[in-house]
C-alpha cells in the first residue's frame, strides 16, 4: 500500500489527472477527476499545428515520470535533431519512483524534433520525439 499512496501523492503533487504504474505483474491505475491543470508539462502538437511539425513518427512516453535527455548530469544528450538512431537505440531516460527506464527508438529513422525539455515531468502517451 507504500506505493499507492507514493502514486497518490505523486498525481497530486504534479497535478496529473492520470498516472498508470506496472511493476511485478501488478498494474495500478489513479484517475483523478476534476478541471485540468492550467500548464501542460510536455507540449503536445495541436491539430492546427501540424502544418509547421514535421510528419514523421510519435515516439510517446509508456509512463508518467521526469524526462532526462542524457545518461547522467554533464553528460551527451543520447540522441539530437537530425540525428540517425537504429530500432532499439536509447533516446532518453524517463525516471518515475527513482526508477530509471531507457526509452529505445521503436524503428529506424532520424530525430525530427524533441519535444520535451531536460528535466520535465511527461505525463503517459505524451509525444517525446518525432522519427522521420
Amino acid at each position: 500500500m507504500t506505493e499507492v499512496k507514493q502514486l497518490a501523492e505523486l498525481l497530486a503533487a504534479y497535478g496529473l489527472t492520470r498516472l498508470e504504474y506496472e511493476k511485478d505483474g501488478l498494474r495500478i491505475a489513479l484517475e483523478r477527476r476534476g478541471p485540468l491543470p492550467a500548464s501542460a508539462p510536455i507540449r503536445v502538437p495541436a491539430p492546427d499545428s501540424a502544418s509547421r511539425a514535421p510528419a514523421g513518427t510519435p515516439v510517446t512516453s509508456p509512463l508518467v515520470g521526469i524526462v532526462y535527455g542524457a545518461p547522467k548530469p554533464g553528460a551527451p544528450p543520447f540522441v539530437t535533431v537530425g540525428q540517425r538512431v537504429k530500432k532499439g537505440d536509447a533516446l532518453c531516460v524517463i525516471e518515475a519512483m527513482k526508477t530509471f527506464s531507457e526509452i529505445p527508438s521503436p524503428r529506424d529513422g532520424e530525430i525530427l524534433d524533441i519535444l520535451f525539455e531536460d528535466g520535465q515531468l511527461a505525463e503517459y502517451g505524451a509525444v517525446l520525439f518525432t522519427l522521420g
